[in-house]
């Protein structure tokens, strides 16, 4: 079989503890239950970072408050139908800040230096409103897994600190029960036309026009490459 390179755009692998079981034939669920302390408050330039320990990264988009959150991600069998999400919050608190929650800085590296100040989204800044708007969100995409098995990724964020900038207030999740079901596919996994190329670029199809000249390179240096989009691989 032919050696193949999957690139997986906008997808993040990672590990964690579920809980399989198992209803009706093909028909599955997995839960998880994660708890959160309560998030840590810290000054810096002006503003004030939250911190919550057991989140694995941040929700950071340019000039937006930057705040914790944690990504699950779902390895499920490819193919796979009547996928839902549910996640439910509980034990919610809420604390005042002394100062804004410090916005997001996304420049190239080499513009670093050249940094001068802060710059606050209106759009969320100048709003009562919490965000993000909701506690968790989820998205699916297809493609190779670290072992080389075409799976379907369900990846999971949640989002334990929500910020209100016009009233200052933070509110915090003290954890999340996440459950995913989903129907197993009947039918084994026939063979795809993409094992005939050496690469196969994976992303949505919103993505396609960027990524063609990406697809041309490789093909006009040898590397038989194919874009093949998320919706076009859970409608096989």
């Amino acid at each position: 079989m032919k050696s193949m390179l999957y690139f997986v755009v906008g997808i993040l692998i990672l590990s964690g503890l579920t809980v399989v079981g198992m209803s009706d034939a093909g028909e599955k669920q997995e839960t998880l239950q994660l708890s959160f302390l309560a998030p840590i408050v810290v000054e810096h330039d002006g503003y004030v970072e939250i911190q919550v320990d057991g989140t694995t990264e941040y929700l950071a988009e340019p000039d937006r408050p930057v705040l914790p959150v944690l990504v699950k991600t779902y390895q499920i069998p490819f193919r796979s139908t009547d996928i839902q999400v549910m996640c439910s919050v509980h034990d919610i608190g809420s604390m005042k800040l002394t100062k804004q929650v410090v916005p997001a800085r996304i420049v190239p590296l080499s513009q670093v230096s050249e940094l001068t100040g802060y710059v606050t989204d209106p759009v969320v800044y100048d709003s009562e409103a919490f965000y993000p708007e909701s506690w968790f969100s989820y998205d699916l995409g297809a493609g190779r897994n670290e072992e080389n098995v075409q799976v379907t990724f369900v990846k999971v964020v949640c989002y334990p600190v929500r910020y209100s900038p016009m009233n200052n207030e933070i509110q915090y999740a003290g954890g999340f029960d996440i459950q995913l079901s989903y129907t197993e596919p009947q039918t084994p996994q026939a063979a795809s036309a993409a094992d005939d190329y050496d690469m196969v670029i994976i992303a949505p199809a919103k993505f396609q026009a960027a990524l063609e000249p990406l697809v041309t390179h490789k093909n006009t240096k040898g590397v038989s490459t194919l874009f093949k989009s998320v919706e076009d691989i859970l409608a096989e």
